[in-house]
């Protein structure tokens, strides 16, 4: 019994170490603008953005329901590293969907509005803490393997947690403004109301 999980425990730790690291993307300048086009200057990039705030969103929605599930296993006895190394991969895997995603919105973020800028400040910022806290937390799993009920796990598990709560939150409320800015300017048009601006 012991070698079977001695095994799957390698065999996780080879897995892991064998994925591309997480998200060079997020870091600063690691994003290449492409050469303007005939169609990038008609392009409509703050929709592009609204419509990538969604997709943002559901990566970040799974990343928090497996940062969860990962802080709940060890209070409840779950401490294999198989187990949490392959729900490691699983948010691993989420992270860097997010973080292939921000290359698009760093590159588009200067033609985009204020409140969409502000945004993709926040995302940058916090998928960033969060590729980092995944690191540190698969680093820290393959090292330890039998001593995942130790803090300085549990501390990177809610620090993703944490982080996918609050990249949630903030996407949750710049897809409802992008929605209701889009019902408003359809109302205006159904009632031939002209732009004050």
């Amino acid at each position: 019994m012991k070698s079977n999980q001695l095994i799957y425990g390698i065999g996780v730790s080879v897995l892991l170490a064998m994925c591309p690291s997480l998200i060079a993307a997020t870091r600063a300048n690691a994003c290449v603008l492409p050469p303007a086009t005939p169609a990038s200057y008609t392009w409509n990039f703050q929709n592009e953005a609204n419509q990538t705030f969604r997709t943002i969103l559901d990566e970040a929605e799974t990343v928090r329901y497996f940062a969860d599930q990962l802080e709940f296993f060890p209070s409840n006895g779950i401490t294999d590293w198989w187990t949490h190394g392959d729900m490691l991969m699983q948010l691993r895997t989420s992270v860097n969907e997010i973080g292939g995603t921000v290359c698009r919105l760093e590159a588009i973020r200067r033609v985009v509005a204020p409140w969409q800028q502000k945004t993709i400040d926040e995302i940058i910022s916090t998928i960033t803490l969060m590729a980092d806290n995944t690191q540190d937390a698969i680093t820290f799993g393959n090292n330890n393997q039998l001593a995942l009920w130790k803090p300085v796990y549990a501390d990177y598990l809610k620090n993703i947690y944490n982080e996918s709560s609050k990249l949630t939150k903030s996407l949750n409320q710049a897809v409802q403004f992008a929605r209701v800015g889009s019902e408003y300017n359809q109302l205006k048009k159904d009632v031939g109301a002209k732009s004050t601006s």
